[in-house]
């Protein structure tokens, strides 16, 4: 039996590949989808996505990390009408077929993206024209003011609920890594409608804060968190807000240390909470008055912009909470600065002072006793210089020549993905997949109204045409004068 297939798309997200296509095996044209997770090498099996009793074709597809989202045109219901299916497991299980256009014009000619939302874009004639309408499907809000303290030996997790969401929040999921880029999307860490908070041995699913019993404990490892919010229908936000604890290892005697994080609290005693009474003084150099500022009499507050010099009385582990910031300004002055690295990645001192006309560095290794100070100089030849990159938790001092800026934005190296994994099939009530539970009202679900994007200007009258024809020559006409003006200079150099 000879088939014929059309409409083919195709996307892509690492390894994986994925491709939808119309093919008309049982007589009526369906779309049908096939993945590859080695780049190409081996294919599964192709899956009938559509179930429609006519026709379908052009279809598209988009993705967001594991979920696969695609829409077509159909003519099961008399005319045609775009439809829409996703999958949320990389394309292992997928949604029933969901109608998203509910007029008796035309729509065809669809297409999607999906960032936060799902965006879905299409032809349309029931203004008696074929137009270009819109519409989306909202997620949750986003949490906001994320922020974490230490309380004992307790580290606790708070946000805010998202106000006016355009899906109502149903319970939220924390997600825990040891780094800042290593979160596992496919499975969270907490989910507030089933878990119990450790602390006050409650589920409460709307709850706003969260005790971690066990991560301060561990003075082995950094802790990150992000909390987001999730509908009824299994529907989260992709929110990047990352809050952690950093370990700093200090030793007895002089250290020299920054904060990679931001704290919302920036007096000493709150940010060295954990090792109170463990030291005894904090110093920074305080470049823009040129002077020293000690603790307690001029130094009260520190944040992650400075180097700090930091006496200990024995040594121990400070752990630092706070946020991730997605960007630190540093004031730089003509002379030495002492300054943070208010960075996750270690990196050489060219990439980490990337536009800066830096002259020469020193850093301060308190556990090298056998050589504290590590030094890097421009003027000499590299192999003279010991001091070669900049570490998470450092400070360091900054030879410049000029006044300036240090700017550190957060990167895709630093932590900042731009779009998580949702989560996993296995994270979900199997009839989460169902049009029931999933969409009871598509029509309630999507935004129910189609807005139209393209305006079609008025006709231009004849007036408007001879006036843009007159304008069109003008260029023509200027041209035209300069060559002949040259033209006459060359004759009368000729003639002399």
């Amino acid at each position: 039996m000879n088939l014929d297939a059309d409409y083919p798309h195709i996307t892509v997200n690492g390894d994986n590949v994925h491709v939808i296509y119309c093919e008309d095996r049982d007589g009526i044209w369906q779309i049908h989808y096939r993945r590859s997770e080695n780049n190409g090498l081996t294919w599964t099996d192709d899956v009938k996505l559509s179930y429609s009793t006519d026709d379908v074709y052009l279809s598209a597809i988009a993705l967001r990390d594991n979920e696969v989202h695609v829409v077509w045109t159909d003519e099961r219901d008399g005319n045609r009408e775009i439809y829409y299916k996703y999958s949320l497991d990389n394309g292992e299980n997928w949604s029933e077929d969901i109608r998203l256009t509910h007029d008796p014009a035309q729509s065809i000619t669809q297409d999607i993206a999906v960032n936060n939302d799902v965006h879905v874009v299409f032809s349309d004639d029931r203004s008696g024209d074929m137009e270009i309408y819109y519409k989306y499907y909202p997620v949750p809000s986003s949490p906001t003011n994320l922020t974490i303290e230490i309380q004992g030996t307790i580290l606790t997790v708070n946000w805010t609920a998202p106000q006016n969401s355009p899906s109502p929040v149903d319970h939220y999921l924390i997600y825990r890594s040891t780094t800042w880029n290593g979160f596992d999307f496919s499975s969270p860490w907490i989910d507030t409608s089933v878990n119990f908070d450790p602390i006050d041995s409650m589920n409460i699913p709307l709850r706003t804060s969260w005790n971690d019993t066990t991560a301060f404990l561990d003075e082995g490892n950094n802790y990150y968190y992000i909390v987001r919010a999730i509908d009824a229908e299994g529907w989260n936000d992709t929110n990047r807000n990352i809050v952690g604890k950093f370990v700093i290892p200090l030793n007895m005697d002089w250290n020299l240390i920054s904060l990679p994080l931001a704290q919302n609290d920036t007096k000493i005693s709150e940010v060295l909470k954990s090792i109170d009474g463990s030291y005894d003084m904090i110093q920074w150099y305080d470049a823009k008055d040129g002077i020293w500022r000690t603790s307690p009499s001029s130094l009260t507050d520190i944040n992650r912009t400075m180097g700090i010099w930091i006496h200990m009385k024995n040594k121990c582990n400070l752990s630092v909470v706070g946020a991730v910031p997605e960007s630190t300004d540093i004031a730089l002055y003509e002379g030495w600065n002492l300054v943070g690295y208010p960075s996750l990645k270690t990196r050489n001192l060219n990439d980490a002072l990337s536009g800066i006309y830096w002259y020469a560095m020193q850093h301060f290794d308190a556990f090298d006793i056998n050589d504290h100070w590590k030094h890097n100089c421009t003027a000499k030849p590299e192999w003279m210089n010991d001091l070669k990159e900049m570490r998470p938790g450092g400070g360091y001092w900054v030879f410049v020549t000029i006044n300036e800026t240090w700017a550190r934005t957060r990167t895709v190296e630093d932590g900042k993905v731009v779009i998580w994994r949702v989560h996993g099939l296995d994270q979900m009530e199997c009839d989460r997949l169902s049009y029931e539970s999933m969409f009871e009202d598509p029509i309630e679900r999507w935004e129910e109204d189609d807005y139209k994007v393209n305006i079609v200007p008025d006709q231009p009258t004849d007036k408007d045409k001879k006036d843009n024809f007159a304008i069109s020559l003008f260029p023509l006409i200027i041209l035209i004068t300069f060559i002949f003006g040259e033209i006459v200079l060359i004759h009368k150099k000729v003639i002399k």
